[in-house]
């Protein structure tokens, strides 16, 4: 009786610009989304533990620029994105660039990402930025209903003390800095950056050692007061299908991840292994044949 339910309405306009030459790498995108969500959610604290349905209906209007060149030698995507509701206006920007090695595929891939928020007052949503996309009960930061998660409603529940949310609370997907852990930190209403590189390694496993990097206006729960704070998760990623399915393994994090409430439930290292299943980059692989690397 603590599921949540959602209807999502979108339409939306593209436009793809004529491109100058018909063999041009370069593609310019300009969509408008207009998307209007009701949630009934199941709803349970403290002084109310008995479980109560509330509904919530709110709008996102979102203006979005692509930029893509898909030449050999160094592939390059990046978005200015805008989003405006009751309350907010957040703009952000993302970027992917890819240099290649000589052969194989193999290549190193940096992705770079740049938030800021100039309003927020009482959005219905939770609209901040964050640090990566998480599932289960902090799916609430897909406030646009884009991904497809396996358990988006999958929370905490009577196995709390164990750490054990079911494997599907280990999804992740990619949103803002990137981040792969399945830590709580980093939640910014203000701004943010990241930097995230990962690379291949010689040989036919289909490895990759990454890393990213945080840089935020956060709330400073020591000395109990705004601050700026750094951020940093480190792994290896094994990539079965590139951006569609990954599974990856943190190594080395900050000691603000090592150390949080979050990290200390999932109290076991098999517990704290994220995985990536992207349906929508799925769509644009299509019938290819799938290269690992």
């Amino acid at each position: 009786s603590f599921y949540n339910e959602y209807t999502k309405v979108a339409p939306q306009l593209e436009f793809n610009f004529r491109k100058n030459k018909m063999t041009s790498h370069v593609q310019h995108r300009l969509s408008f989304r207009h998307v209007n969500i009701l949630l009934n959610r199941g709803v349970t604290g403290i002084d109310t533990p008995d479980i109560t349905r509330d509904k919530k209906r709110y709008y996102v209007n979102e203006v979005k620029y692509t930029f893509e060149n898909t030449r050999v030698t160094a592939p390059l995507a990046a978005s200015l994105t805008v989003h405006q509701g009751d309350g907010f206006l957040k703009i952000f920007a993302n970027a992917k660039q890819k240099f290649p090695y000589r052969k194989n595929g193999k290549g190193l891939t940096l992705t770079g990402f740049a938030g800021w928020m100039p309003t927020l007052d009482n959005p219905p949503a939770k609209v901040s930025f964050s640090s990566g996309g998480r599932t289960g009960r902090l799916s609430l930061y897909d406030y646009m209903i884009d991904e497809t998660l396996l358990g988006r409603t999958q929370g905490r529940g009577s196995n709390t003390e164990d750490g054990d949310d079911g494997i599907f609370s280990q999804q992740i997907y990619k949103r803002d800095a990137g981040f792969k852990t399945l830590s709580v930190v980093g939640d910014s209403e203000d701004w943010m950056v990241g930097l995230g590189i990962s690379t291949t390694i010689p040989g036919p496993l289909p490895l990759r050692p990454y890393i990213d990097v945080a840089l935020f206006r956060g709330f400073d729960l020591n000395e109990f007061k705004d601050a700026t704070k750094f951020l940093f998760s480190s792994g290896v990623a094994i990539v079965a299908v590139p951006d569609v399915l990954e599974i990856y393994f943190p190594f080395f994090e900050s000691k603000d991840i090592t150390g949080s409430l979050d990290y200390d439930i999932r109290n076991t290292y098999l517990k704290r292994i994220s995985f990536l299943i992207d349906i929508q980059n799925l769509k644009k692989v299509g019938k290819e044949m799938v290269t690992f690397y």
